[in-house]
């Protein structure tokens, strides 16, 4: 597994005679004589790197049990498996709620302090050293792969001393708190981008009557097109499709007429606004982005176009990532299956809508979006820097094949020195 020898100053080992493995509670157990109902982690509650603790549910278990069940401060919880995402993820447990069980597909691991530092567990066992002991054990389906906890237990461990354990780990800190400071910058940019967009749809008496303002409908500021192209069975046609999610659009290919098993395409031009009737309810629409000029859709397409008068599209597209648009999008279609719905377009273009009366208010609201969700992806950029570095990083120093070097007692001093210098 590994280029390299380890140091003369490491061990390498396994990890049970350092740590002790616990298996969790498992759910569904009946016929309890005194069952306490307590809080539990389930695999949904442990990422790679950190815990998700938004929502906490609970389970029964025999009282005389619970203690068996109950994590500590300290341990390392490391998941079973599932996608090849989950296996053997995990995050060190900081006591977060009081007396909380595990479930069985979460093992908790209870290193030995005096050699073992839990944060340097969680680290070898997240990198890429630790990954690849996981997949080429595990047992493996279809997009699926689990690990036991005789597996686990061998998992082998590369251990230097503790004070080196805990110079790793305080650089690796430095990479944590740096991406931890990009992810709640982001998450702040894109609740006040939802708080933006929420105020742009609100019911007009929230307005107070303002003049700015005009409640108006989808089908007044827009033009349902119909561009029908003459076919052609030599003529190539660019087509594009709709992602789900508010996606954006994708490039599907350039075909012949003679490869396209429909015949009645549409052409749309840039600041068109593409609808997927089939897809719709899924958040498949979008405006035509001007590389996307004059491509071509199927009748399964409707596409809109803005009044110039009284809508700027690229404001509307920002409107149509919102949910109170996207619920009109959902209640304008019918069907018997979520999958099978069809999008009513005379049902959509009277929708009602609240739009600034003034194009280039709707301009200025639309451009300072642009700027926002631009920020956001040039931060995600930086994040996706970062998680790198931090991952190469982890590879380098959790196996020996980079030293630091522990001279004084100054550890977060020389672990942000080093972290600096490794970032340059």
């Amino acid at each position: 597994m590994l280029r390299h020898q380890i140091p003369n100053t490491w061990r390498a080992t396994t990890l049970e005679l350092h740590a002790e493995v616990r298996t969790g509670i498992a759910k569904g157990k009946k016929g309890l004589t005194n069952p306490v109902s307590l809080p539990y982690l389930r695999v949904a509650n442990v990422q790679d790197g950190h815990l998700n603790l938004s929502q906490i549910k609970t389970i029964d278990v025999e009282e005389r049990d619970a203690v068996r069940y109950r994590l500590e401060e300290g341990d390392v919880l490391l998941t079973e498996g599932g996608d090849f995402d989950k296996l053997g993820r995990g995050a060190v447990w900081r006591g977060e709620i009081p007396y909380c069980l595990h479930q069985n597909h979460v093992f908790s691991v209870r290193p030995n302090r005096r050699e073992l530092l839990s944060e340097f567990l969680a680290y070898q066992a997240g990198s890429a050293y630790g990954k690849q002991y996981f997949q080429s054990c595990s047992k493996q389906s279809t997009n699926l792969a689990s690990i036991n906890s005789t597996q686990l237990r061998q998992f082998p461990l590369l251990l230097p001393t503790i004070a080196e354990q805990r110079a790793i780990v305080a650089i690796l800190s430095v990479w944590d708190e740096a991406i931890d400071g990009l992810d709640a910058l982001i998450a702040a940019k894109k609740r006040y981008i939802r708080g933006m967009l929420a105020s742009c749809v609100s019911d007009a008496r929230n307005i107070a009557a303002n003049d700015a303002w005009n409640k108006t409908t989808i089908g007044d500021v827009t033009t349902l097109v119909q561009q029908r192209v003459t076919w052609d069975e030599d003529a190539t046609y660019r087509l594009i499709t709709v992602r789900r999610g508010c996606g954006g659009l994708a490039f599907r290919g350039d075909r012949k007429g003679r490869e396209i098993l429909t015949k009645e395409m549409y052409t749309v031009r840039s600041g068109d606004f593409l609808i997927s009737k089939r897809q719709v309810v899924h958040g498949a629409w979008a405006m035509v982005p001007s590389d996307f000029d004059g491509s071509h859709v199927s009748k399964e397409y409707a596409c809109l176009r803005a009044k110039p008068d009284k809508l700027w599209m690229p404001y509307f597209d920002w409107l149509s990532r919102t949910e109170r648009l996207q619920h009109e999008a959902f209640i304008c279609s019918y069907g018997v299956d979520i999958e099978k719905m069809v999008l009513n377009i005379d049902w959509l273009l009277q929708t009602p809508l609240l739009l600034p009366r003034s194009i280039d208010t709707q301009k200025r609201m639309a451009t300072g979006l642009d700027c926002l969700h631009h920020e956001i992806q040039l931060l995600k950029q930086q994040l996706e820097a970062i998680q790198k570095q931090k991952r190469g990083l982890m590879q380098k120093l959790l196996t020996g094949e980079w030293r630091v070097p522990v001279r004084d007692g100054n550890v977060d001093a020389m672990a942000a020195r080093v972290a600096a210098e490794a970032a340059q």
